[in-house]
């Protein structure tokens, strides 16, 4: 091999390399695409995700805290209807002092089915009962406030969020002009 052979082999060398193609703007679309269908997939799973495990436990534990009220206001009415029960009992007179023992016999003794109710007790569940029918009434007025003091809550922009949707639109809007701006650049 002479000095002019190599000589060749280094302008085939040259001729043969080749700069690497430019990056098409197409490659940054793909990938763009892709990662977008990829947090799609993503948020129909973590929807899906919640609709077949959070929400029935979350209904579960919505009617057992239904049915534990519905036990507790019961127990209350029956308390307060026995309560209204013992109120309306009459006290009866003091007993008397017994007869002293004699030694006659006595053939048949008469038994009372009057129940004794002390006076004060009466008066005392007469009092409770008055309570608890106050506790219960619940007089609704224009300006009552729920009992954590705040306002009630209610209205279609509380249910669906409507600050954070005002917001996410603000920072699209942004991203849209960001975008804009750095393909003209």
């Amino acid at each position: 091999m002479a000095f002019t052979d190599m000589d060749e082999v280094e302008d085939n060398f040259e001729e043969t390399e080749q700069k690497p193609p430019e990056e098409s703007s197409n490659r940054t679309f793909i990938i763009i695409a892709v990662a977008l269908g990829a947090l799609t997939l993503l948020a129909l799973a973590c929807t899906a995700a919640y609709a077949l495990f959070l929400l029935p436990q979350m209904r579960t534990q919505r009617e057992a805290a239904a049915s534990t009220a519905y036990a507790q206001n019961t127990e209350i009415a029956m308390q307060v209807t026995q309560t209204a029960i013992v109120a309306a009992y009459t006290p009866t007179s003091t007993p008397t002092e017994k007869p002293k023992p004699t030694n006659t016999p006595v053939l048949a003794a008469m038994a009372t089915s009057t129940p004794f109710i002390d006076e004060t007790q009466s008066a005392l569940d007469a009092q409770m009962t008055q309570i608890a029918a106050a506790i219960m009434t619940d007089v609704p007025t224009s300006t009552s406030l729920p009992s954590n003091g705040t306002l009630p809550d209610g209205g279609f922009a509380d249910d669906i969020g409507a600050p954070g949707l005002l917001i996410m639109a603000v920072v699209l809007v942004g991203v849209i002009f960001l975008v804009r701006r750095l393909r003209a650049a």
